[in-house]
Parts: structure tokens; sequence; C-alpha cells
């Protein structure tokens, strides 16, 4: 990663992260650059993959027992 990659819903990635980025979802549904895709991006164990659009993120989590899904993920805003 090269530089900072927005997510929405999460923020800011940095190359130091740990995430990796992938031209396309594992499963092949989601492809960089098509149908408003603007980033993909796993984490480093590649356990769960960030499909990013201009202003929502889905969450793509592999499953062991063969039943992947896809989460919506959410702007968390914490207080501290």
């Amino acid at each position: 990663m090269s530089e900072l990659v927005k997510i929405p819903g999460i923020g800011l990635i940095s190359e130091q992260s740990g995430f990796i980025p992938l031209e396309q979802c594992s499963d092949g549904v989601f492809t960089l650059q098509r149908d408003g895709v603007v980033s993909i991006t796993a984490t480093g164990d590649r356990k769960v993959e960030f499909i990013a659009f201009e202003n929502h993120t889905i969450a793509y989590v592999n499953s062991a027992l063969g039943y992947p899904a896809y989460y919506p993920v959410y702007c968390m805003n914490i207080l501290l």
C-alpha cells in the first residue's frame, strides 16, 4: 500500500497498518474499479476483506465451515 486508503466506516489506513491491498475479493464477486468499488483491503491475516465504495463499506468474512458472509460496516463514533 503506497498511500493512505480511506475505508468508509473505518477511516484512513496507512501502509504501516499491516492491511493488504487487493485487486479482487477472494470469492471473485467484487473487483477494484468496477461497480463503484474504490478499494479492496484485507486484514494482515486475510480473515476479513473490506470492500469500499464511495460512501459505504462491506466486510467479507470467509468461513472455515464453508458459509462466508458479507456484513455492512457501520461508522462507530466513540468519545473518550
